[in-house]
């Protein structure tokens, strides 16, 4: 597996956006993403608590 800081945060907002619309449940999306289901929480959570400050890297891959 990839060490966390070197995965593209336009990645790590893509698969987060999706986690987030629930439209597959966890273990799908880290199948399809060869990623541990914690990762993708873990992305979760990191979104919606950067997702108001400007600066953040994943809010910054969120809004492109």
């Amino acid at each position: 597996m990839v060490c966390s800081s070197k995965i593209d945060p336009a990645f790590k907002a893509k698969v987060a956006v999706e986690a987030l619309q629930e439209k597959e449940p966890p273990a799908v999306l880290a199948k399809k993403y060869h990623l541990a289901p914690s990762v993708i929480t873990s992305w979760e959570e990191e979104l919606l608590q950067n997702s108001s400050k400007p600066n953040s890297l994943m809010a910054a891959a969120y809004v492109r």
